[in-house]
């Protein structure tokens, strides 16, 4: 099963990101894109977005960012494109990352997230957070989990623990927000992207124009992983929440 790529190895790639631009470069007789193709690292859609008119160093960068935005089986395969073509380079992507290191792009991630702040005691529901987490870190299936139920039985004290454990594991950053008095598309959109920090809404240039808020989400869901929690959430799901209580996913 493939997993988000664990931000350690993020990391791995982000702190070489310049020396594997150059050294892809020059390091392949073959085309670097159709090789990567051949090993499975790049499917013929991705290969495809990469404009031949670009410079080398712009190719390879694309490349890289789909790297990147992979998961662990991919990160795998192309360590080991790299262990038959540049041993040295392999050799560095498997250094381990400081700690203090790790903790920056941690903090990093965090300030573009709308977390609370952490739960000093999480009990009782230990099981459900290590399913969910199973759940959304498979990079090939699930993208929304429902939980669902009467109120103080734990569904929000879930979605935080879960969110810290996405962020310090995965850098994947988390925006939550509480869905109420929605009702159309529009309303949702608008309320989805009001909950993150770095987006600026203008309604008197927006109008009521689906279209707008549509790109906006889509250009911020093209940048990196998240997850979104939202609170409430019933009003996305009316037929296929029938169980008792409100909704969060």
């Amino acid at each position: 099963m493939a997993r988000l790529l664990l931000l350690n190895y993020q990391v791995r790639l982000q702190r070489k990101w310049y020396e594997l631009c150059d050294g892809l470069a020059g390091g392949f007789a073959l085309s670097l894109g159709q090789l990567l193709v051949q090993k499975g690292v790049l499917t013929v859609q991705e290969k495809d977005q990469i404009n031949p008119e670009w410079t080398r160093l712009q190719q390879n960068e694309k490349l890289l960012k789909f790297i990147l935005y992979s998961d662990d089986e991919t990160y795998e395969r192309f360590l080991q494109v790299l262990e038959g073509h540049l041993p040295w380079m392999a050799d560095e992507l498997h250094e381990d990352v400081p700690g203090e290191e790790l903790q920056r792009h941690q903090d990093a991630v965090k300030r573009t997230c709308t977390l609370p702040s952490k739960l000093s005691h999480f009990t009782d529901r230990e099981e459900e957070r290590r399913q969910i987490t199973t759940w959304l870190t498979d990079s090939r299936n699930t993208r929304t989990v429902i939980v669902q139920g009467h109120g103080g039985l734990g569904k929000t004290a879930i979605a935080i623990q879960v969110g810290y454990e996405l962020l310090q594991s995965y850098g994947v950053r988390v925006v939550r927000a509480r869905l109420q008095n929605v009702k159309t598309t529009f309303d949702i959109l608008y309320s989805v992207l009001s909950s993150f920090n770095d987006v600026t809404l203008d309604l008197a240039e927006i109008g009521s124009r689906n279209s707008i808020l549509e790109g906006i989400l889509r250009n911020l869901l093209q940048r990196r992983a998240f997850l979104y929690h939202a609170r409430n959430s019933e009003i996305l799901y009316k037929e296929k929440t029938n169980g008792p209580g409100d909704g969060e996913y």
